[in-house]
């Protein structure tokens, strides 16, 4: 169903329809607990319906800079690591090659630890 800019984006969710699965007829209709309209009134807002295209390609933009932040931090707390464990090995002896950054077990000073 779509909405207008003057309907009630919860109008249509206030009231639970019982219907006979066999026959089609309605058998009754309840208005809904407080805590069922709640969530039925969030609705909208959860799957993106009150805003139109404009909105959802909003929010879709702004998903692509949260991932891009995600990931750009991601990259810097890698490269903190490498950082970091590249002092560790030559602490302990070993010489880096800087063309690939491995490892080489080639000892610079003495004995192995």
């Amino acid at each position: 169903m779509k909405y207008g800019p003057d309907q009630l984006y919860t109008e249509d969710r206030t009231l639970s329809v019982l219907v006979d699965a066999r026959t089609g007829e309605l058998t009754g209709a309840y208005p809904m607990p407080w805590y069922l309209r709640f969530l039925e009134v969030s609705r909208p807002l959860h799957f993106g319906d009150y805003g139109g295209m404009p909105l959802k390609i909003l929010w879709a933009l702004l998903d692509v800079v949260v991932i891009g932040v995600l990931v750009s931090g991601l990259l810097l707390w890698v490269g903190k690591r490498r950082i970091a464990t590249d002092a560790r090995l030559r602490a302990l002896g070993y010489e880096l090659d800087d063309a690939d950054d491995a490892a080489v077990p080639a000892l610079t000073a003495g004995t192995v630890r």
